[in-house]
């Protein structure tokens, strides 16, 4: 998977593994990637410097992922970045979100890849 233009992901998930085994696949693919445990952490990282694409997890505390993207959509520059949803819901799609793609928990590499290939690439028609 090569990146676009050295891309910036920033992972969101409260579960460590998760962000530890996103962070090592997409970092040896080449992107920039920084992480939040949390929404809030989230925004915290969006304030100082909004990312290309956010791999965002649904079901956190303290800010779940429905809350950061109701504060995105409200700022005219963060609602255009893309996001990936990531849940543990099978069958769950979060398109009526306007999100790009949706991956479910436990998810494969190579879907990933895919999906933030597509994600960073240009918007749906």
């Amino acid at each position: 998977m090569s990146p676009v233009a050295s891309s910036s992901i920033l992972v969101v998930d409260d579960d460590h593994d998760v962000r530890d085994i996103l962070n090592r696949v997409l970092t040896r693919a080449g992107y920039e990637v920084r992480l939040a445990t949390n929404g809030r952490e989230a925004l915290d990282v969006v304030t100082v410097r909004a990312p290309d694409l956010i791999i965002l997890d649904l079901s956190m505390p303290v800010m779940n992922g429905f809350e950061v993207l109701s504060a995105l959509r409200v700022n005219a520059q963060w609602a255009k970045i893309p996001i990936l949803v990531v849940t543990a819901m099978a069958g769950y799609s979060a398109a009526h979100l306007g999100v790009r793609g949706t991956l479910v928990k436990p998810f494969n590499i190579v879907d990933v890849q895919a999906a933030v290939r597509l994600a960073l690439g240009p918007p749906p028609v």
